[in-house]
């Protein structure tokens, strides 16, 4: 993967098992990888990525290894990306995660994702919540672009608060560009990575396909 760098050493700003984001060349440095606009970095959305391109290959090939590698990475990165570190990245890039998390507990179930996405929201709206405005944009969370309160972030969460009530069956329909496609009639195509005015957020490396589920409306 091009745009991804896998930590493989100590000392790279990292820790090992995670990846970087905005890379553009290979090889491994001993501090942050190069880039050639300079922007080199570290998100929750760079974990998701692999993540999902591994359940990718094994709904493919039906090849383990490929399991065994996105679970990898999904644990190294529950244990980097918690507390303040989740909290003070954008919700849009934490979506993206989570999301793919939920794709890879459909094949390879772990109640660690289920819980660090519901102890997500759980302080989202506890300490983001504005009472006055509904918008998520209070506590010091983290925002892409500017400013808090965004439409792009607040779509995010709104996305992640509905995924938490949807039924297993509808969730168990997820697949992949490649599988399944083009959308069975009726389906929802929801983006894993949103496309936003060129932004890399945009480059999505796969689709969810859900069925509109009958189920209440989250109780937070």
């Amino acid at each position: 993967m091009q745009e991804h760098f896998l930590v493989t050493r100590q000392g790279e700003g990292l820790p090992v098992g995670l990846y970087w984001g905005q890379v553009g060349s290979v090889g491994c440095p001993t501090g942050p990888p190069p880039s050639p606009n300079g922007r080199a970095d570290k998100h929750s959305y760079n974990q998701g990525y692999p993540i999902a391109i591994d359940v990718l290959f094994y709904r493919i090939t039906g090849d383990t290894k490929f399991l065994a590698n996105a679970a990898r990475t999904a644990a190294a990165a529950l244990d980097y990306w918690s507390g303040d570190t989740l909290w003070q990245d954008a919700p849009a890039f934490n979506s993206i995660f989570f999301r793919d998390l939920l794709a890879l507990d459909l094949v390879a179930p772990s109640p660690a994702y289920r819980k660090a996405l519901d102890a997500y929201l759980d302080e989202v709206w506890k300490r983001a919540r504005n009472p006055r405005t509904g918008l998520f944009d209070q506590g010091g969370i983290g925002h892409y672009g500017p400013v808090a309160g965004n439409y792009l972030d607040q779509a995010s969460l709104v996305e992640l608060f509905a995924l938490t009530q949807w039924p297993r069956q509808a969730l168990e329909r997820v697949t992949f560009v490649g599988r399944d496609w083009p959308p069975r009639p009726g389906a929802s195509i929801i983006p894993m990575a949103p496309r936003t005015g060129g932004s890399d957020v945009g480059q999505a490396s796969s689709l969810a396909l859900l069925p509109a589920p009958s189920v209440s409306h989250p109780t937070y």
